[in-house]
């Protein structure tokens, strides 16, 4: 499920439709609070960088509040491109 929705936001995203990959930047933000699983957190720092790169700053906005409002739990090695 996570796969397709993904997919499909992404190939809106293209088009300039860009509520799908809002929608995922909240998955990956609220979602990796509640539960943190490394392989998600990598693939939301590559998908917030990519979209940064063409000029969409609301996955480095949830991002950046991910880090910000997080509580506890094991400390993260942010790629440096994003820090």
């Amino acid at each position: 499920m996570y796969g397709e929705f993904k997919r499909l936001a992404e190939e809106d995203a293209k088009m300039k439709y860009f509520y799908g990959m809002e929608c995922l930047f909240r998955f990956y933000s609220y979602g990796l609070e509640k539960r943190f699983r490394m392989d998600l957190y990598r693939e939301f720092e590559e998908v917030a960088l990519r979209e940064y790169h063409t000029n969409n700053l609301y996955g480095l906005e949830k991002f950046w509040a991910f880090h910000y409002y997080r509580k506890g739990g094991e400390k993260i090695e942010i790629r440096k491109e994003l820090q």
